[in-house]
């Protein structure tokens, strides 16, 4: 049975998330865009006094500038969805082994997690500019 199952899971898996790389469109009113912009300026403020503090040289600083500017533009153009109902019966807790899609969408709902942050600050700070 056990085997049957393993072969199932790898042959025919479970439906899967999807990443897109276009931006959400998220309407918001003015009043919460504008909280939205001072809450990313404030996370960026504090991003900013952690590397300019740093002892290092500049071209790491420029270095860290880059990775910054670099995972808020991937976080702005990255929409990834994960299908929760496959990611096993706890999320990261325990495992489905004999499906490979669980393991597909508990990737992606890593990826979520670290995406997110990101993708409100850099929302934040766009929807403002249209």
């Amino acid at each position: 049975m056990k085997i049957q199952q393993l072969i199932r899971g790898l042959t025919k898996p479970d439906p899967v998330g999807v990443v897109d790389f276009k931006p959400k469109k998220i309407e918001l009113p003015q009043k919460f865009l504008l909280l939205r912009l001072i809450i990313s300026l404030i996370c960026i403020a504090i991003i900013q006094y952690f590397i300019l503090s740093s002892d290092k040289g500049g071209l790491t600083i420029l270095l860290y500038e880059l990775l910054m500017i670099s995972y808020l533009a991937l976080s702005y153009f990255l929409t990834v969805k994960p299908n929760y109902k496959h990611a096993g019966k706890f999320p990261f807790f325990i495992n489905l082994p004999f499906k490979i899609s669980d393991n597909y969408n508990r990737l992606l709902i890593g990826l979520t997690i670290i995406f997110k942050p990101g993708e409100f600050i850099s929302h934040g700070i766009m929807d403002i500019l249209k």
